[in-house]
């Protein structure tokens, strides 16, 4: 399995997520979509001698488009090649997942959801635009793993950040949207 607890002071959980072959080959297709956008765009721009606006408007989108599916393309493709995994770790600090860190601070719940046999950690932010993240891990966690998880949690973070959170309490939280009137409204009326 990819995933366990951890032994280091303060990790409670550590997974990864890696990329897997057939992301390789939908990288390969998408960066044959480019050369051939990239290849289309040179004979559109290079074909006559007199270029009209509309062409070279033409030429552009299509440079751009070609440069976008082969940037995503060459991402998928050179990280199966290479092996990337995206590791989560959750810790008494907070929670890593890839490159990004999210202090307790910054989030309102953490959850599990089952998904394709496995619950899937879901946490959401306290502020910004895309709130909910799932942080997916390859085979996910077993109930029992789940439960574990959520019981540390419940004993080591919890009683330090009493605006989180966890399992099912985490779909007691309202939106910042539907809180905040509440919240006028019990200040007006004492």
């Amino acid at each position: 399995m990819n995933f366990h607890e951890s032994r280091t002071p303060g990790v409670l959980f550590t997974g990864a997520w890696r990329h897997k072959p057939s992301h390789g080959a939908v990288g390969a297709l998408l960066c044959a979509g480019a050369f051939i956008l990239l290849g289309r765009t040179m004979l559109l721009f290079f074909q006559e001698e007199n270029i009209s606006m509309e062409k070279i408007q033409q030429a552009a989108a299509l440079g751009v488009a070609g440069f976008v599916l082969f940037y995503f393309g060459t991402t998928l493709l050179f990280s199966v090649v290479t092996g990337y995994a995206k590791r989560l770790v959750i810790s008494e600090d907070g929670v890593r997942y890839g490159g990004r860190f999210y202090s307790w601070t910054r989030l309102r719940w953490i959850d599990g959801r089952l998904s394709k046999g496995g619950h899937q950690i879901y946490i959401g932010l306290r502020s910004g635009l895309f709130r909910e993240k799932q942080l997916k891990i390859d085979d996910g966690l077993s109930q029992e793993q789940w439960e574990r998880l959520l019981g540390q949690l419940k004993e080591r973070v919890l009683p330090n950040h009493p605006h989180l959170r966890a399992g099912d309490d985490a779909h007691s939280v309202k939106p910042v949207s539907e809180a905040a009137p509440e919240a006028a409204e019990a200040a007006q009326s004492t």
